[in-house]
């Protein structure tokens, strides 16, 4: 989650204005009694948390790219280089997946 998602619901209070999810805000930030992480890049309205235990990370090879047509004319040699990486699930999701999504408009 983003921090300004972070600082949102650590404000929630129920109605003896307790704060609802009191360990948001700690140094290893829980909600729901899940780990969450808070990334700086994150979206600011999206929030996802729960178990990654089924999640896979796989990468592929570095790419490098030498890009001729428009550089070779003043001397020049272009180079792209690039990795592709991507995270998926080995089972399918459901409903009462442990991973959650939320979003706040």
């Amino acid at each position: 989650m983003s921090p300004a998602m972070q600082r949102a619901i650590s404000l929630l209070v129920d109605a003896n204005g307790r704060p609802v999810y009191k360990r948001v805000l700690d140094a290893q930030s829980m909600l729901l009694g899940y780990p969450v992480h808070v990334v700086a890049s994150a979206s600011s309205n999206d929030t996802l948390f729960g178990s990654f235990s089924y999640a896979v990370a796989k990468s592929m090879p570095m790419e490098l790219q030498t890009l001729k047509e428009r550089f070779i004319l003043d001397g020049y040699i272009g180079l792209i280089l690039g990795q592709r990486a991507d995270m998926q699930w080995t089972v399918a999701s459901t409903s009462d997946w442990p991973c959650k999504y939320l979003t706040f408009a």
